[in-house]
């Protein structure tokens, strides 16, 4: 057997992590905050199969959520017996579909309008949405 090597970290990292108050350390060491899981941990706790349908709605209409750590934190809640693994499963089902649906709609309907008045913020110039839309017509949406 070899001599061991010796440490290379520097004194503070060796101590290990630091708790700076409250009851347990957060994300950033610090007591009192609270990291997004624990919170949507709670809203499903307390909401539970409306929360789901929400998050997951509203993830497939396109905005920005974080629809699949709701999932698997329904997950989570199923195998500890707090909920139904059929209705998780029919509650995100019904609400992908109804989000992709819904958003399909909302696009259709008034995602002209949006392009018509957003455009200039996000620099689209009219030949550029032109060559744009020419495409589409030529190749298709998808």
């Amino acid at each position: 057997m070899g001599k061991p090597t010796k440490c290379v970290l520097p004194p503070r990292a060796r101590q290990g992590p630091q708790r700076t108050g409250g009851s347990r350390p957060g994300p950033y060491g610090r007591g009192e905050a609270i990291s997004a899981v624990d919170s949507l941990r709670v809203v499903i706790a307390h909401w539970g199969y409306l929360a789901i349908f929400g998050f997951v709605l509203a993830g497939n209409i396109g905005v920005p959520v974080p629809e699949n750590s709701v999932l698997w934190i329904a997950g989570y809640f199923v195998w500890k017996g707090r909920l139904s693994l059929p209705l998780v499963l029919l509650v995100g089902v019904a609400a992908a579909v109804a989000g992709d649906n819904l958003g399909y709609w909302l696009g259709r309907r008034y995602g002209q309008l949006v392009v018509d008045r957003f455009s200039r913020t996000v620099r689209l110039s009219a030949p550029r949405l032109e060559w744009m839309r020419q495409f589409v017509q030529r190749y298709g949406p998808w």
